[in-house]
């Protein structure tokens, strides 16, 4: 600005209103001229960049300030200006992207983030914005799509160590969707809230017991564990496909004889499985699992308990002395509600 012909230094001195007085029409439509070309021929220092700029700097402001709805405003205000700086407006994008995504409004997040990789087709910033953004949509589809183009151009060493960050990430959120979809009982986890964090799942031994995943037609697949109280031992096992039966899995249990079940009396038709029930926040009852249920049924309708990743059960010897003496007065409680609920 300071480079724009001047018609006086100051205009309260009464030498250069003398001046003034003394210029021609004109020398002062020469002044006006050359003013007007020096705007035409350098739009970068033109007003609507510099408002450009401060809105920019206004809406960083804002967001740092937490007043977010301010933010977004000095955003879209600055993106509605005609300036010829295309990172600048880049970055706008980017960080209206970012007031939106710390909002939890995703959808927008995703769109301002598309926009700027449509001005700038390889900036990272925007390409990391759209992949969570539609992690956080359950839109892993378009979330993959993203991550194969940012991963394109990268070396293939790096190239490999992040696409299996992301994919395990992806699997992460599918897996936390199926189990808020089927409200499964997560003790720690305020009943009726969703899981929001997989590390809630963890297990204490991943090696032995390893945590809750999917396979390709999207059905759970946990480690579980069988405490046996008559033995004061526990069986863990893992790789509980959600869809087969209790039966079945007590029959790969108990097809040789335990190192502990000295008489062999622990068989799949000899075991009766319990499970503690949460009838409220306060009350806890135990209930019998039918052999013939599918750990999804038990786990789905029954409601039994996830602790530290793992569906724990009881099992002990039907009619045996552990039983009738600890158990007699919960076998009221027999579970029928899978038949109810589907014959």
């Amino acid at each position: 600005m300071d480079n724009i012909p001047k018609l006086s230094d100051s205009s309260t001195s009464r030498t250069n209103e003398k001046n003034i007085n003394c210029y021609t029409v004109n020398e002062v439509n020469r002044i006006l001229e050359e003013g007007l070309k020096y705007f035409q021929l350098h739009p970068e220092k033109n007003i609507t960049d510099r408002l450009a700029d401060k809105y920019y700097e206004d809406g960083n402001l804002y967001f740092k300030s937490c007043k977010y709805e301010l933010s977004i405003i000095c955003f879209q205000e600055g993106l509605m200006l005609d300036f010829h700086n295309n990172q600048l407006r880049t970055n706008m994008w980017n960080n209206l992207s970012a007031v939106y995504y710390f909002l939890k409004n995703y959808r927008s997040s995703l769109a301002a983030a598309e926009v700027a990789l449509i001005l700038m087709p390889r900036d990272e910033t925007a390409f990391l914005r759209s992949i969570n953004s539609c992690i956080q949509m359950k839109d892993f589809d378009k979330s993959l799509y993203y991550c194969h183009m940012y991963l394109g151009d990268l070396p293939k060493s790096k190239k490999i160590e992040m696409e299996k960050s992301l994919v395990m990430n992806i699997e992460d959120q599918r897996i936390l969707k199926e189990i808020n979809e089927r409200k499964l009982y997560v003790v720690g986890q305020k009943i009726g809230d969703k899981i929001g964090d997989i590390n809630i799942l963890n297990t204490d031994d991943p090696d032995v017991s390893p945590r809750v995943h999917l396979t390709e037609s999207q059905r759970l697949v946990w480690s579980v564990l069988f405490s046996c109280p008559e033995r004061n031992t526990s069986i863990v096992v893992p790789n509980f496909h959600e869809d087969d039966t209790f039966y079945k899995l007590l029959v790969d249990i108990f097809s040789e004889r335990a190192p502990w079940d000295d008489e062999g009396k622990y068989t799949a038709d000899t075991i009766n499985i319990y499970s503690e029930i949460p009838v409220n926040t306060t009350t806890r009852v135990l209930k019998r699992v039918y052999p013939e249920n599918t750990l999804s049924n038990v786990l789905t309708l029954f409601r039994c308990p996830i602790k530290y990743g793992i569906p724990t059960f009881i099992i002990v010897l039907s009619g045996g002395k552990y039983e009738n003496e600890n158990l007699e007065d919960y076998v009221k409680y027999v579970l029928k509600v899978f038949y109810q609920n589907f014959n």
